[in-house]
């Protein structure tokens, strides 16, 4: 089912982050199921927090605008699409820090979005540029990339003798609780803990090359499978391609980019070019060649055919993975007009003008000379 998030959070298409980031708040506010008691208000509550989570990130907004609802949900699973949106930024500015969320509205978003990423590991996000031939037959194609891997060193824990003792400043829980009182109430924040980030324990002894953190960067070359008929943003997903930490591999996820072709315009599964017809073809008619994706393709120009006419052939445009078809190609005609011509051309030119009687300044080959 197709979802409007401008509807959803009331906001025109033209709004602002901040706009976004107000109307989002304002809302949150009113249906937060714990302060909301409507048998919808979860569900309400829920819907407000996708389409800000959207909306306030510029690559989604703009694949969102882009491609539409029904295309967006295909790109992106529920839990991208709620990946790194900051939900508890948003109300530090109103005096509750990040315990608004943490006390409060911590309890609804855990039964919400229970699940949801990864346990350990840290998701990587990149752009590969395919050309549009590769776009359209698909296949494997090497790309490289930068990213933290697990440390050969201490395989990934961090320490050299493999022993970790329990970190005294979160008592092993991996997060520490920060009490603040405003007025006559108690906010609590709940975050990572710094000294073992998070993972409740600390190493006996680090491990020099990853200096305990059982990470390092590293390049690295991958093969990847481009699908036949890819379109500008689709996603690929690598499990376990992505940073490694707390223990585990994150995943990889690749933005597709289609780079700009020299010739070929492509929308959706159609391709558009325009190709340069001489003069004397265009008015006699005559058999001309089209570079399409497929081979170069014969064309019939008609006798008479003008600058800016279009031919559609069937079935050479580009495949379309979402519509699982292969589209047109459309070609536009211009018409190629010499920039020198011999003594003989002109007067046969001249004759003609004379014929159609024109005049020496006026019409179409008057000009010229």
């Amino acid at each position: 089912m197709a979802k409007d998030y401008y509807e959803i959070l009331g906001v025109a298409k033209s709004a602002s982050k901040e706009e976004i980031k107000d109307a989002y708040r304002k809302l949150a506010l009113e249906w937060h199921p714990d302060r909301n008691k409507a048998r919808d208000a979860e569900e309400k509550f829920k819907k407000i927090s996708e389409a800000y989570a959207v909306l306030s990130d510029d690559q989604k907004k703009s694949q969102y605008d882009a491609y539409g609802s029904n295309d967006f949900s295909r790109m992106y699973s529920e839990e991208d699409i709620f990946r790194n949106a900051d939900f508890e930024g948003i109300f530090k500015n109103m005096g509750f820090g990040g315990s608004f969320f943490g006390k409060e509205f911590g309890e609804a978003f855990g039964r919400m979005f229970s699940g949801m990423g990864n346990s350990g590991g840290e998701d990587l996000h990149f752009e590969a540029q395919v050309t549009l031939e590769e776009a359209n037959s698909g296949g494997d194609k090497e790309i490289e990339i930068q990213r933290v891997g697990k440390c050969d060193e201490c395989g990934g824990s961090g320490s050299l003798d493999g022993k970790k003792a329990i970190c005294q400043t979160c008592r092993g829980s991996g997060q520490v609780k920060t009490i603040r009182s405003m007025g006559f109430s108690q906010f609590v924040t709940i975050g990572t803990c710094r000294n073992c980030q998070g993972l409740g324990k600390t190493n006996s002894n680090p491990c020099k090359k990853c200096k305990g953190n059982g990470g390092v960067k590293k390049s690295e070359r991958l093969k990847v499978h481009i699908p036949r008929g890819a379109y500008q943003g689709l996603v690929l997903k690598i499990q376990g391609k992505g940073n490694y930490a707390d223990e585990e591999e994150g995943d990889l996820f690749l933005i597709l980019s289609i780079a700009k072709h020299k010739g070929f315009r492509r929308e959706n599964g159609n391709i558009y070019s325009e190709i340069q017809v001489p003069f004397t073809t265009a008015a006699l008619g005559g058999e001309i060649e089209i570079p399409t994706l497929h081979g170069n393709s014969k064309l019939e120009i008609p006798q008479g055919t003008q600058a800016g006419k279009t031919f559609q052939l069937e079935g050479k445009g580009s495949y379309d993975l979402r519509v699982r078809k292969t589209g047109d190609h459309i070609v536009r005609i211009e018409i190629e007009i010499p920039k020198s011509i011999s003594r003989r051309q002109k007067e046969l030119l001249e004759e003609f003008a004379k014929e159609s009687k024109e005049h020496k300044g006026r019409g179409f080959f008057g000009k010229m000379f």
